[in-house]
This record gives C-alpha cells, sequence and structure tokens, in this order.
C-alpha cells in the first residue's frame, strides 16, 4: 500500500512535518471521494496508519464518516476498522 511504503515523516511536534502529512491526509480524503473501490480501501488504509497521531483523530474519524454510508460492505467494515486504527 502507498500510504505504508511512503515516506512520511508522520505527525512529529514540527510544523513543517504537520504541514506535509495534512497534505498527504487531503490526498487520502480526495481519494476517498473518488468513484473506484480500489482507491477508497487505499484512503483508508492511510487514514487508519494515522489514526494513532492523536492530533489528526477527529479529522480522520469526521473523514471516514463521512464517507461511510456510501461504501459496499467489506469497505464499510474495513471503514470501521480504520477508524479504530486497525488496518492491515
Amino acid at each position: 500500500m502507498l500510504w505504508d511504503i511512503a515516506p512520511l515523516p508522520r505527525f512529529h511536534d514540527h510544523a513543517a512535518f504537520a504541514a506535509v502529512n495534512l497534505a498527504a491526509i487531503d490526498v487520502m480524503e480526495a481519494c476517498l471521494a473518488l468513484d473506484h473501490d480500489a482507491c477508497r480501501e487505499s484512503a483508508l488504509h492511510g487514514l487508519g496508519e494515522c489514526h494513532w497521531f492523536v492530533p489528526v483523530r477527529p479529522r480522520i474519524h469526521a473523514a471516514i464518516e463521512a464517507r461511510s454510508p456510501g461504501l459496499l460492505p467489506e469497505l464499510a467494515a474495513y471503514a470501521r476498522h480504520a477508524r479504530a486504527g486497525h488496518v492491515l
């Protein structure tokens, strides 16, 4: 998965790191809105990985919840796992 291998600095207490990671979350949110299940699954995976970075957790939860109603049942289940940070 892209979000597993992307060399993102994650959320450290540094403004430059936060800016890069917030831009990545923007991309994940845009992918979650695409009409393609593989893109949405990738976005859910990336958002699930970011769940552990507390400063953005409310934004991640909101993004997942906003898109979950229109997902296939399998992706809706994955969205629930991603919301809790449990992605494989």
